[in-house]
Protein backbone atom coordinates (compact mmCIF):
# COMPACT_ATOMS: atom_id res chain seq x y z
CA UNK A 1 0.00 0.00 0.00
CA UNK A 2 1.44 3.21 -1.42
CA UNK A 3 1.59 6.25 1.68
CA UNK A 4 1.61 9.88 0.54
CA UNK A 5 4.16 12.08 2.37
CA UNK A 6 2.96 15.50 3.54
CA UNK A 7 6.36 17.09 3.02
CA UNK A 8 6.91 20.09 1.78
CA UNK A 9 8.15 20.07 -1.78
CA UNK A 10 12.18 21.50 -3.18
CA UNK A 11 10.14 24.05 -5.06
CA UNK A 12 7.96 24.75 -2.14
CA UNK A 13 11.08 25.41 0.31
CA UNK A 14 13.24 27.47 -2.21
CA UNK A 15 10.20 29.83 -2.49
CA UNK A 16 9.41 30.31 0.95
CA UNK A 17 13.79 31.01 1.41
CA UNK A 18 13.24 33.46 -1.61
CA UNK A 19 10.10 35.45 -0.04
CA UNK A 20 11.89 35.40 3.48
CA UNK A 21 15.20 36.92 1.88
CA UNK A 22 12.94 39.53 -0.20
CA UNK A 23 11.46 40.76 3.20
CA UNK A 24 14.63 40.86 4.85
CA UNK A 25 15.71 43.23 2.33
CA UNK A 26 13.51 45.83 3.53
CA UNK A 27 12.82 45.05 7.08
CA UNK A 28 16.47 44.75 8.34
CA UNK A 29 17.52 48.75 7.02
CA UNK A 30 14.54 49.69 8.65
CA UNK A 31 15.21 47.50 11.78
CA UNK A 32 18.69 49.08 12.06
CA UNK A 33 17.70 52.88 11.43
CA UNK A 34 14.86 52.15 14.35
CA UNK A 35 18.22 51.29 16.42
CA UNK A 36 20.15 54.58 15.19
CA UNK A 37 17.82 56.61 16.20
CA UNK A 38 16.56 55.32 19.35
CA UNK A 39 20.76 55.78 20.09
CA UNK A 40 20.27 59.42 18.97
CA UNK A 41 17.09 60.11 21.01
CA UNK A 42 19.55 58.97 23.82
CA UNK A 43 21.80 60.93 23.30
CA UNK A 44 19.47 64.07 22.93
CA UNK A 45 18.09 63.13 26.08
CA UNK A 46 21.10 62.72 28.08
CA UNK A 47 22.20 66.37 27.01
CA UNK A 48 19.17 67.40 27.91
CA UNK A 49 20.11 66.21 31.47
CA UNK A 50 23.34 67.85 31.86
CA UNK A 51 21.82 71.31 30.75
CA UNK A 52 19.25 70.50 33.38
CA UNK A 53 22.14 69.41 35.88
CA UNK A 54 24.40 72.69 35.09
CA UNK A 55 21.24 74.94 35.10
CA UNK A 56 20.83 73.79 38.77
CA UNK A 57 24.80 74.58 39.50
CA UNK A 58 24.02 77.82 38.41
CA UNK A 59 21.03 79.15 39.84
CA UNK A 60 21.78 77.29 43.06
CA UNK A 61 22.24 80.28 45.75
CA UNK A 62 25.52 79.01 47.09
CA UNK A 63 28.53 80.77 45.44
CA UNK A 64 29.98 77.93 43.98
CA UNK A 65 29.94 78.73 40.65
CA UNK A 66 30.48 82.37 39.36
CA UNK A 67 28.30 83.65 37.34
CA UNK A 68 29.86 85.40 33.69
CA UNK A 69 29.63 88.90 32.66
CA UNK A 70 27.50 89.96 29.80
CA UNK A 71 28.24 87.92 26.46
CA UNK A 72 30.77 85.97 28.42
CA UNK A 73 30.86 82.54 29.62
CA UNK A 74 31.72 79.97 31.56
CA UNK A 75 32.58 76.40 31.40
CA UNK A 76 31.35 73.87 32.97
CA UNK A 77 32.64 69.92 32.50
CA UNK A 78 31.14 66.70 33.05
CA UNK A 79 33.69 65.87 35.88
CA UNK A 80 32.32 68.69 37.72
CA UNK A 81 28.74 67.64 37.66
CA UNK A 82 26.39 65.00 39.84
CA UNK A 83 26.27 62.45 36.47
CA UNK A 84 25.05 59.57 37.86
CA UNK A 85 21.90 59.57 35.70
CA UNK A 86 24.22 59.62 32.93
CA UNK A 87 25.39 56.08 33.75
CA UNK A 88 24.70 53.84 30.36
CA UNK A 89 25.38 55.79 27.37
CA UNK A 90 23.75 54.68 23.89
CA UNK A 91 26.96 52.48 22.91
CA UNK A 92 27.28 50.71 26.11
CA UNK A 93 30.77 52.84 26.30
CA UNK A 94 31.38 56.06 28.66
CA UNK A 95 30.66 59.48 28.44
CA UNK A 96 33.97 60.99 28.79
CA UNK A 97 34.24 63.45 31.83
CA UNK A 98 36.69 66.17 30.30
CA UNK A 99 35.56 66.12 27.00
CA UNK A 100 32.14 66.54 27.71
CA UNK A 101 30.84 70.29 29.03
CA UNK A 102 28.37 72.96 29.12
CA UNK A 103 29.04 76.40 28.25
CA UNK A 104 26.87 78.92 30.08
CA UNK A 105 26.49 82.23 28.53
CA UNK A 106 25.21 85.57 30.36
CA UNK A 107 23.35 87.24 27.32
CA UNK A 108 22.32 90.79 29.31
CA UNK A 109 21.19 88.57 31.97
CA UNK A 110 19.68 85.82 30.50
CA UNK A 111 21.91 82.15 30.86
CA UNK A 112 22.22 80.45 28.05
CA UNK A 113 23.18 76.91 27.85
CA UNK A 114 24.95 74.75 25.12
CA UNK A 115 26.19 70.82 25.29
CA UNK A 116 29.21 68.78 24.24
CA UNK A 117 28.67 65.27 24.91
CA UNK A 118 30.63 62.30 23.79
CA UNK A 119 30.70 58.67 23.91
CA UNK A 120 33.68 56.87 24.15
CA UNK A 121 32.22 53.21 22.71
CA UNK A 122 33.47 49.93 23.53
CA UNK A 123 35.35 49.88 19.96
CA UNK A 124 37.66 52.60 21.44
CA UNK A 125 35.41 55.65 18.83
CA UNK A 126 34.19 58.32 19.40
CA UNK A 127 30.55 59.33 19.14
CA UNK A 128 28.06 62.52 20.56
CA UNK A 129 26.06 65.57 20.58
CA UNK A 130 28.80 68.29 18.97
CA UNK A 131 28.38 71.39 20.58
CA UNK A 132 24.80 72.57 20.39
CA UNK A 133 22.87 75.12 22.14
CA UNK A 134 20.05 73.43 24.40
CA UNK A 135 17.26 75.33 22.67
CA UNK A 136 18.07 73.26 19.34
CA UNK A 137 17.73 70.39 21.33
CA UNK A 138 14.41 69.95 21.14
CA UNK A 139 13.81 70.29 17.15
CA UNK A 140 13.62 67.92 14.33
CA UNK A 141 17.47 68.86 13.46
CA UNK A 142 18.44 67.82 16.80
CA UNK A 143 19.98 64.46 15.46
CA UNK A 144 22.25 66.20 13.01
CA UNK A 145 23.95 67.24 15.48
CA UNK A 146 25.13 63.67 16.34
CA UNK A 147 28.37 62.76 14.58
CA UNK A 148 31.69 60.55 15.20
CA UNK A 149 34.74 62.53 16.03
CA UNK A 150 38.47 61.84 15.03
CA UNK A 151 41.27 61.07 17.71
CA UNK A 152 42.56 64.01 17.47
CA UNK A 153 39.51 66.13 17.85
CA UNK A 154 39.01 64.56 21.13
CA UNK A 155 42.32 65.16 22.52
CA UNK A 156 42.40 68.82 21.91
CA UNK A 157 38.96 69.16 23.41
CA UNK A 158 40.57 67.56 26.65
CA UNK A 159 43.76 69.09 26.66
CA UNK A 160 42.03 72.62 26.78
CA UNK A 161 39.81 71.67 28.93
CA UNK A 162 42.22 70.17 31.84
CA UNK A 163 44.36 72.63 31.25
CA UNK A 164 41.85 75.55 31.57
CA UNK A 165 42.93 77.13 28.29
CA UNK A 166 40.69 79.34 27.67
CA UNK A 167 41.76 80.89 24.30
CA UNK A 168 41.46 77.43 22.75
CA UNK A 169 38.07 76.77 24.35
CA UNK A 170 36.94 80.43 23.49
CA UNK A 171 38.09 79.68 19.70
CA UNK A 172 36.10 76.18 19.55
CA UNK A 173 32.61 77.68 20.98
CA UNK A 174 32.91 80.46 17.92
CA UNK A 175 33.75 77.73 15.62
CA UNK A 176 31.00 76.08 16.56
CA UNK A 177 28.02 78.47 18.04
CA UNK A 178 28.80 81.45 15.80
CA UNK A 179 31.63 83.83 15.01
CA UNK A 180 31.27 86.54 17.65
CA UNK A 181 29.11 84.38 19.43
CA UNK A 182 31.11 84.98 23.39
CA UNK A 183 33.68 87.79 24.24
CA UNK A 184 35.52 85.64 26.87
CA UNK A 185 35.45 82.34 28.73
CA UNK A 186 35.45 83.29 32.56
CA UNK A 187 35.98 80.33 34.22
CA UNK A 188 36.41 76.29 33.51
CA UNK A 189 35.11 74.14 36.24
CA UNK A 190 36.30 70.85 35.39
Amino acid sequence: MYKKNNGFTLIELLAVIVIIGILSVYAIPQVVGLLNRSRNRMYISDATKLVSMAERKVTASDLEIEKPDNNNCIVISLSYLDVSDLDSPPNQGSYLEDGSFVVVKNNKGVYEYSVMLVEKTKKASYIGLNLTKSDKLHTNKSYSFIKSFNQSDINSIRNNITNENKTNIKKYINENLGSTYINNVENIYS
